[in-house]
């Protein structure tokens, strides 16, 4: 018995640091062009960043709210939440490729972090 409960401690230990978690990441970057002419696609970039190397899988979602409403965020899954984590930034580039319906003004709410966002306007003459 001596010797198995030091590996159960240790199989404990081990065990309990590993897990996932999905969640929100921060966008650092964006480019929106201010004014584009009707049918033509817009190229969106949006670069997203999570703060150290456990995370990984990083990708940027549109959602449209509604006829001219946009909003747009980056997420993330962290693979070690009790870790030490690799002191690097991770990154993801992306490229939205958006094409207005019609003419007008369209608002895009960017999400920087979970609790702050921007708005962003992208006029369609």
């Amino acid at each position: 018995m001596k010797t198995v409960l030091p590996f159960l401690i240790l199989f404990g230990l081990l065990s309990s640091c590993d897990c996932t978690d999905f969640d929100q990441v921060s966008i650092s970057e964006r480019n929106i062009p201010d004014t584009v002419n009707n049918n033509e696609n817009v190229p969106i970039r949006i670069l997203a960043e999570a703060y150290n190397g456990c995370w990984g899988n990083l990708y940027v979602k549109m959602n449209r709210t509604d006829e001219n409403n946009y909003t747009i965020k980056a997420y993330g899954t962290k693979y070690c939440c009790t870790c030490i984590c690799p002191d690097v930034i991770v990154f993801h580039d992306t490229i939205i490729d958006f094409r207005p319906p019609n003419k007008g003004i369209y608002y895009f709410r960017i999400w920087e972090t979970s609790k702050r966002s921007v708005m962003d306007t992208l006029v369609v003459e």
